[in-house]
């Protein structure tokens, strides 16, 4: 595909990526404090009040499901229009083999478990209070640690998420090389890719905050003007730190014209000429005074009046 089909193409289904994005980071971050008013419980409950919390909440929580699923799915819009633009830019296979399935299926299969795990809770949770069985704390415990719907559940949804976060951090890589990303959001969604599977930090404030950055960067909306690969076509790789060092050695550009940056023309500040020190000026006049006295300048003051003495004896 060549640069204008590549721009064509782009422009044909940015409208609907940059939907597909803003969607994908306001409903995840909208589900999962809807889910968390259900599943939420203070630490010292025993399991048979969690399984009461989870039955009586259980309209609650699907819904909140139903809302992430839908987030996940615009998610696979947005990183599928962002692997097509890196595809566009590079002349050799982005990524492994099957990388574009990758990225369309990571968060469709994300979606697909964390629906089936919520739905098989549900079920779990009301064949305990719809059977003849004693419902105590014991029988609370074993459910939720051998039922077979807890335990499809809890072994399903991490693979959903292990391929969702597979599939941002080799987005995220890829788009970052071929300039498409600034460094700081490619390396935020390899993060929000770590925090799908890492219990280090809740991805719901980066997930937010990314995928509203892919809305700004689809739109043309980036502050100081989105990354030059966009308008191009090419690939467009940012320099590397040694490159940097290498041209701030050659020289600085002529004053009065921006220096190119890692981000452009943002943030460089005029190269001012360099004045002439003080002291440097002053003595220079003084040479020039002397040097002029002896070539038949007018003298100084004080020779003047050292001669009219003279005279006047």
């Amino acid at each position: 595909m060549d640069v204008r089909s590549t721009l064509a193409w782009e422009s044909e289904r940015r409208t609907r990526a940059v939907i597909a994005a803003v969607l994908a980071g306001l409903l995840q971050a909208v589900a999962i404090p809807i889910q968390a008013a259900g599943l939420a419980t203070p630490a010292h409950d025993d399991d048979l009040r969690l399984l009461h919390r989870l039955h009586g909440h259980g309209t609650t929580i699907l819904v909140g499901t139903g809302i992430q699923i839908l987030g996940l799915i615009a998610a696979a819009y947005a990183l599928w229009y962002l692997y097509k633009a890196i595809q566009a830019r590079r002349s050799e296979p982005v990524g492994p083999v099957g990388m574009e399935a990758l990225v369309i299926a990571g968060p469709v299969v994300a979606s697909v478990t964390v629906g089936a795990a919520e739905v098989l809770q549900t079920i779990g949770v009301g064949s305990f209070f719809s059977g003849s069985g004693p419902q105590t704390v014991a029988t609370a415990t074993h459910t939720l640690k051998h039922g077979s719907e807890f335990v499809f559940g809890a072994y399903v949804a991490p693979v959903g998420a292990l391929l969702f976060a597979v599939a941002l951090v080799l987005v995220s890589l890829n788009a970052m090389r071929v300039g498409l990303l600034t460094r700081f959001i490619g390396v935020l969604g390899c993060l929000l890719g770590a925090f799908q599977v890492l219990p280090l930090l809740p991805p719901i404030v980066v997930s937010f905050f990314w995928f509203g950055a892919l809305a700004a960067l689809f739109a043309g909306r980036w502050p100081q003007g989105p990354p030059p690969a966009w308008a191009s076509g090419r690939a467009e790789p940012w320099p590397s730190r040694q490159q940097l060092v290498e041209q701030r050695d050659k020289g600085r550009p002529p004053a009065g014209r921006p220096a190119r940056g890692l981000f452009g023309a943002w943030g460089a500040s005029r190269q001012a000429p360099e004045a002439e020190p003080e002291p440097v000026r002053e003595a220079a006049t003084a040479g020039a005074r002397v040097r002029g006295g002896a070539n038949g300048s007018p003298p100084s003051g004080s020779a003047s009046k050292k001669r009219k003495r003279k005279r006047r004896r």
